[in-house]
């Protein structure tokens, strides 16, 4: 039995639909694993960078240290080292209180002997009436010839003043606290006769959160561990960690992965960490995959719709044209196909009627005229091939460039229902609770920035001509600084010279790369006061707008990569902002680069082509 022959009207669009799908999946799966790749590098790199900022060793003592120096020096104190713990003044025992603060933190503060005997102690809880102390803990006494075992010589000669060594312990657990014990030295005439031990809880540090926050975000997360690796803290309760590794690590804890890396501390002998959440550094990378998922649906969707449309013009009259055929096999010579269509089909139709005609009207020359037809058949149809070839793929081109065009359109329009949205909620719910109007906020930040993805994606892959008018600096200047909100703690300096001459540019190509630069610059001094410093000069036949910021600066190797596509050293975003900046001032036959900087803040330039004939401008 022969198998029912498919048509073409279904068999293009499958086929069409099969090739696209196989296509946007190919490219889509290589797009998203190399931006995953390249934005976990990122991530990894910058956790790098901050552990390198955070090994950086104090310049100065700490204060635990000058205080428990001021109490080693006491004469009293060095009154219980000579008589073995027998004799405690009650101005020493005074002194060493102060040292044990009822905050939770300071679980003890002892006197010990050069041998690591415990001589005097006064710990959280309050101590007996014979003097000796009700430990808050449970940890060993010195009962060698040493200090306790986990005390670790850590010699650091902190100024000139302060010479002596420093005696801090590793990492150990007390019951469900991580503890750590922490000393100066005691001499008696030039000689080690013993030591002030405080013991102490590991407790969270404001300032060392504030400053990895503005380093690397809020998600951040800092760890301190033995260099053994036997005990890790997260500065609260004791944490599971993989060993201490040079190069940056990913792995689990409590459900949730995280990359972390990891240096030497400078405060003791451990092993200090900087951890992010890996699914934040990759929510960009998800929300890419989701969107090329979206946009390859769309495409293949159109593609058949296309391709349908297509093969019924061409097949639908084709049908027509192989019924009369077989009506005039079968003796019917009067069958009329006619269009009125200008192509090949209706050519090929109107010779189908006259060839019809002819036999009608000559018996004679059938044979003629049917070999004579059938060769303008058989070219008719190879025109027709050809031309179906072309028109699939003008029309595949035509699709793509459409789609690209009309993206923004179809993405915008649900976008702006949703801040729609937001701002009636916001407008009605005046009285919501904090955490409603917190959660609002949030949703327009969100949707705010999908737009400008969207934004970014369609200006990468389309510059526009550039529409020239000659403006002048001081009010390019002026209209897009104020486009840009500006904190309280960034001040804004500038620095226009008297002499600088218009420019022949597209002023809002121009703003919206003046824009980018302002926004990245404050973006950089975002958490801490900074100054925002705007440049204009004359350079050769250009103008050149220097933008400054008094942020952490560019590394120098990263100078030439900031203008690559899809490369950024943010936590969050996909890396277009610069890339599409250089195009836009290239196209106005200008060029942005970074300028050479000091140790800290980062300088970039554009330069555009001065208003040929037109005078310097002062600025009001």
């Amino acid at each position: 039995m022969a198998a029912r022959p498919i048509s073409l009207r279904w068999l293009v669009p499958a086929i069409s639909a099969v090739f696209l799908a196989a296509v946007v999946t190919v490219f889509g799966t290589i797009a998203y694993r190399s931006v995953r790749s390249s934005t976990l590098a990122g991530a990894a790199e910058r956790l790098t960078t901050v552990v390198q900022v955070f090994a950086q060793p104090p310049a100065a003592p700490q204060p635990w240290i000058r205080e428990l120096q001021a109490v080693a020096l006491r004469p009293e104190v060095l009154e219980i080292i000579r008589s073995n713990g027998q004799r405690v003044s009650d101005s020493a025992r005074a002194q060493i209180a102060s040292l044990t603060p009822d905050t939770g933190q300071t679980l003890a503060t002892d006197i010990r002997s050069a041998n690591g005997t415990v001589l005097f102690a006064i710990a959280r809880a309050d101590t007996t009436a014979s003097g000796s102390p009700t430990r808050a803990i449970a940890r060993p006494q010195g009962d060698s010839a040493d200090l306790d075992p986990r005390l670790l010589a850590w010699p650091t000669r902190l100024t000139q003043s302060y010479p002596d060594t420093v005696v801090l312990s590793q990492l150990y657990m007390s019951g469900a606290d991580v503890v750590i014990e922490r000393g100066v030295p005691i001499h008696d005439d030039g000689r080690l006769v013993g030591h002030v031990i405080q013991v102490r809880k590991l407790a969270p540090n404001p300032d060392t959160r504030r400053r990895l926050s503005t380093l690397i975000g809020k998600d951040a997360a800092i760890v301190v561990g033995n260099r053994d690796g036997s005990v890790w803290s997260d500065l609260e309760k004791a944490v599971s960690h993989p060993p201490a590794s040079n190069e940056p690590q990913t792995y689990e804890r409590d459900g949730r992965r995280w990359i972390s890396a990891t240096g030497p501390s400078p405060n003791g002998p451990w092993t200090i960490g900087i951890e992010f959440p890996e699914d934040i550094v990759l929510a960009p990378v998800e929300a890419l995959r989701r969107r090329l998922f979206l946009i390859g649906t769309i495409i293949v969707v159109l593609a058949v719709l296309l391709a349908e449309r297509l093969s019924r013009r061409l097949t639908v009259p084709l049908q027509g044209l192989t019924s009369a055929a077989e009506e005039l096999a079968a003796g019917n010579r009067t069958p009329v196909v006619a269009t009125l269509r200008t192509d090949e089909i209706g050519r090929l139709s109107r010779a189908f009627d006259a060839m019809a005609h002819s036999i009608r009207t000559s018996q004679d020359t059938l044979e003629y005229q049917i070999g004579e037809r059938t060769q303008e058949l058989e070219a008719a149809l190879a025109r027709l091939k050809a031309a179906q070839d072309e028109l699939v793929r003008q029309e595949r081109l035509a699709t793509l460039g459409h789609l690209s065009g009309s993206i923004a359109h179809e993405l915008r329009n649900p976008l702006g229902v949703m801040m729609n949205a937001v701002f009636y909620l916001e407008s009605v719910l005046g009285d919501a609770p904090p955490r409603v109007r917190e959660h609002l906020t949030k949703l327009r930040n969100q949707v705010g920035l999908s737009a400008s993805i969207i934004t970014g994606l369609l200006d990468f892959t389309r510059t526009g001509q550039p529409q020239l008018s000659t403006v002048t600096v001081q009010q390019l200047l002026d209209e897009h600084l104020a486009r840009v909100t500006v904190p309280a703690s960034i001040s804004v300096n500038r620095d226009i010279s008297p002499n600088v001459p218009p420019v022949r540019v597209d002023a809002v190509q121009v703003g919206q790369i003046l824009v980018n630069l302002f926004t990245n610059a404050l973006q950089a001094m975002e958490g801490g006061p900074g100054v925002l410093t705007v440049r204009a000069r004359r350079h050769g036949d250009n103008v050149r707008i220097e933008v400054s910021d008094t942020g952490p600066g560019i590394p120098t190797e990263e100078r030439d990569r900031i203008f690559e596509p899809l490369y950024t050293t943010k936590a969050r975003g996909i890396g277009l902002g610069l890339s599409i900046s250089r195009s836009l001032a290239r196209v106005n036959d200008g060029e942005l680069t970074v300028v050479a900087q000091s140790d800290s803040g980062a300088t970039l330039a554009l330069d555009l082509p001065a208003a040929v004939g037109q005078p310097a401008q002062v600025a009001s």
